[in-house]
């Protein structure tokens, strides 16, 4: 038989108002004391009624988060640390994925406000198109944190500082003496990819070096299969190796290359080596996010260390605020930074050493 929360409180020695204080995820309660009392929880095998408690108070005690249906692990490792996040404050996650697009995010918003949840994180490049489906909620007063700023969309956001990020690559390449630098994004038009243009190029202007369009690379994510007639995506890895292949083609070609992510540059690597190009000897290279593998790549990858865990907690706690009712202040956006790691695919170019 099921014990009551009474019971439960009883059985743990502390009042009902405590243990209610930990269920609901009330920041009131020390870290500690949570970790005591879950741990109490957990070894009588008490588990609360979600869905009783979410028809007396009209919560489910839920989380809705929308990540892009890529198999980047930038991405995986976002959506792990939101859920990390929630679940310390008593929440679960309901995770749907998006291809990307308007519509794909409306599909997503339909479901996930199907099961009731009571607030939405959305991940992504940042779309430049219009957010309707958004909008709607805002308004509806749904709290919904977005983790990348959305154009023509004011909401509470949670953002990783892309232009300096990719200026402060940018300044470290120049620092070991590069003066012919590219940059290799997907070939989508977003938010952040326009910052990451922008923090590469007021680099360069600020060390008075010119900006070279053709080596601003854009690769295409999406190619049309000709035997299904259907138009589907490539991998990180498969973009850094096409887009290397462009830039060992060019008569002139940067010495050193800063990738969109460590994918990206694992993928450049493994061209450079069938074409004998050398790492970091003819072309200097960095990734982007620190993924496990970076450290571990043929030649261990420069990149940009994701505060991953920050922001998941920064994302839920402006998350909860709405969800309780507070709309002052409206919208917020926290700026984080990541931090550089360096490492042996960026050196100084051959002709310095």
């Amino acid at each position: 038989m099921e014990l009551t929360q009474h019971e439960v409180a009883d059985r743990l020695g502390i009042s009902r108002g405590t243990l209610h204080r930990v269920l609901s995820g009330s920041p009131l309660v020390k870290a500690s004391t949570r970790q005591r009392i879950e741990k109490a929880l957990s070894e009588i095998g008490y588990s609360p009624n979600i869905i009783a408690q979410g028809l007396r108070t009209g919560r489910t005690r839920t989380i809705g988060l929308i990540a892009i249906g890529d198999a980047k692990i930038s991405e995986m490792e976002k959506a792990r640390a939101i859920h990390e996040a929630a679940r310390l404050r008593g929440y679960s996650l309901v995770l749907t994925y998006s291809d990307g697009s308007a519509e794909g995010e409306a599909r997503c918003v339909d479901e996930l406000r199907s099961r009731k949840v009571d607030g939405l994180i959305v991940t992504g490049k940042g779309r430049l198109q219009d957010s309707a489906h958004f909008k709607k909620l805002i308004k509806a007063r749904v709290g919904l944190v977005a983790i990348a700023p959305i154009a023509t969309l004011e909401t509470d956001c949670v953002v990783v500082d892309a232009p300096w990020a990719y200026g402060e690559m940018t300044r470290h390449i120049i620092s070991k003496g590069h003066r012919d630098i590219g940059l290799l994004l997907e070939d989508i038009q977003s938010t952040y990819a326009i910052a990451k243009e922008k923090g590469v190029a007021d680099a360069l202007a600020a060390a008075g070096l010119p900006v070279n369009k053709d080596w601003m690379l854009r690769v295409p994510v999406r190619v049309r299969r000709e035997e299904a007639d259907k138009v589907r995506s490539v991998s990180d890895y498969r973009m850094g190796y096409d887009g290397a292949l462009k830039f060992f083609a060019m008569s002139r070609r940067p010495t050193a290359v800063i990738c969109q992510s460590d994918q990206t540059a694992i993928g450049f690597q493994h061209a450079a080596k069938l074409n004998n190009v050398d790492v970091p000897g003819e072309v200097a290279l960095t990734g982007y996010d620190d993924i496990p593998a970076a450290e571990f790549a043929r030649v261990p990858l420069t990149t940009m260390r994701q505060p991953e865990a920050e922001l998941g907690v920064r994302a839920v706690e402006l998350l909860m605020r709405r969800m309780e009712g507070d709309w002052s202040g409206f919208p917020q956006m926290v700026v984080l930074r990541p931090t550089l790691i360096e490492r042996e695919s960026c050196s100084r170019p051959k002709s310095e050493t």
